[in-house]
């Protein structure tokens, strides 16, 4: 593995197992917290890495990323649309007469 963050992301994580079994545990919770964001950094260069001994992940990565996508779309659709259901749900119902009004005729 020649990236740098990689071998960040590796170091760090050492550290923290360290400061685990020696009993500090605030200082390992700083290296995990720099170990997910060197993780973080290598992302695209692991996923390079991987593609490169297996052509088929692209495959599995595009999926991945438009899966991550419809998250997305799918909370952003969902908080506006429980809004309008909770308000819908604590107006009272009327009922036909009051929806259609009086029969006038």
């Amino acid at each position: 593995m020649s990236s740098r963050n990689i071998a960040r992301a590796i170091d760090m994580a050492q550290h923290a197992a360290y400061c685990h079994r020696t009993g500090q545990p605030r200082l390992a919770a700083l290296y995990e917290k720099n170990c997910r964001e060197a993780m973080l950094l290598a992302k695209s260069e692991i996923r390079s890495m991987r593609i490169q001994v297996n052509p088929f992940r692209t495959f599995l990565y595009i999926a991945e990323d438009i899966s991550g996508v419809m998250e997305m779309v799918a909370r952003a659709i969902s908080g506006p649309a429980s809004e309008v259901s909770r308000m819908a749900a604590s107006q009272p119902l009327k009922s036909d007469f009051v929806l259609a009004g009086p029969n006038l005729r």
